[in-house]
């Protein structure tokens, strides 16, 4: 790994934590968010082809409840942890994307479960995690420095040689997830009965070529797939579209169609196990997508 990508990987979220903890930045982030209830609003006409990929894709995100299983918090309280369902032990446990926190990966290890762990950017997790194994492996995105050592989902999954025939993806990987579900045959999404996916970079829909990929991915998942949480990371910024705004990052769980029944769909999108991402800042206000994902 070259120094420059240290110093990205490492330095700079040193940098912005102290940022984030300054009194100025917690101040007018928190005023902006507390604006997002006024501002995340679908009912004004779209006015650029970026807001209607936006709506596509968040009509594709449309959350349902379970009728035979409750969520459940695993991992920290912040960020770093997911509400999904508590996966059945034994089953396999893929965590792309170590960063500095593995509060989900200690806690699925707590459960029973074979944690395999991947990111191509580090030598070690930050935090030792008994019982788990580590591979300096990424999934194939767009991941542009070439020495990387970068492979499909599948290839990832064979990687982890596992005794399992169920596994869970819990993938946080800045920006790679879209092309790697895009890419993603179906019969190997219906490998995972859970996938917990943190979406990053929305605001690169006002490209076409991104566009297209994000949507591919999103309709990929949902050929296996259905959703049942939906968080926006409030360390993330709040984009402008055209007539609508977004947070930039959002925090989704799949559930497999296979394997449970979808209920209606839910009346509220705060779930009463959300967390702050950035414990500082308040949460961003999504009610207004209820209207839209009927």
């Amino acid at each position: 790994m070259s120094i420059k990508s240290d110093i990205k990987k490492w330095v700079k979220p040193l940098i912005d934590l102290s940022s984030y903890a300054s009194e100025a930045y917690v101040e007018l982030k928190s005023h902006i968010i507390n604006q997002s209830a006024e501002l995340i609003q679908f009912s004004e006409t779209s006015s650029t082809p970026a807001d209607l990929v936006l709506v596509e894709i968040l009509k594709g995100l449309r959350v349902y409840e379970t009728k035979e299983n409750q969520l459940t918090r695993i991992g920290g309280a912040n960020d770093g942890g997911y509400v999904m369902l508590e996966p059945s032990a034994p089953m396999l446990a893929m965590s792309l994307g170590v960063g500095p926190n593995v509060s989900w990966d200690l806690h699925m290890m707590e459960l029973g479960h074979q944690v395999e762990m991947f990111d191509p950017t580090i030598k070690k997790p930050p935090t030792p995690v008994l019982g788990a194994r580590f591979h300096k492996v990424g999934v194939v995105g767009n991941f542009k420095e070439s020495n990387f050592d970068l492979r499909t989902l599948r290839d990832l999954r064979f990687l982890c040689d596992s005794k399992h025939i169920n596994s869970t993806l819990k993938i946080d990987v800045e920006g790679a997830e879209w092309a790697a579900f895009a890419g993603t045959p179906v019969d190997e999404l219906e490998n995972y009965e859970q996938i917990a996916v943190e979406f990053h970079d929305l605001h690169d829909l006002v490209d076409e070529k991104k566009s297209k990929l994000c949507l591919s991915a999103i309709s990929n998942i949902n050929k296996t797939h259905f959703a049942v949480h939906f968080h926006a990371n409030n360390y993330s910024k709040l984009i402008r579209f055209g007539s609508y705004w977004f947070p930039d990052a959002i925090e989704v769980t799949f559930v497999r169609k296979s394997t449970h029944l979808q209920g209606s769909l839910v009346s509220k999108v705060r779930s009463v196990l959300d967390s702050p991402n950035a414990p500082m800042l308040p949460e961003y206000d999504l009610e207004s997508l209820i209207t839209l994902w009927k």
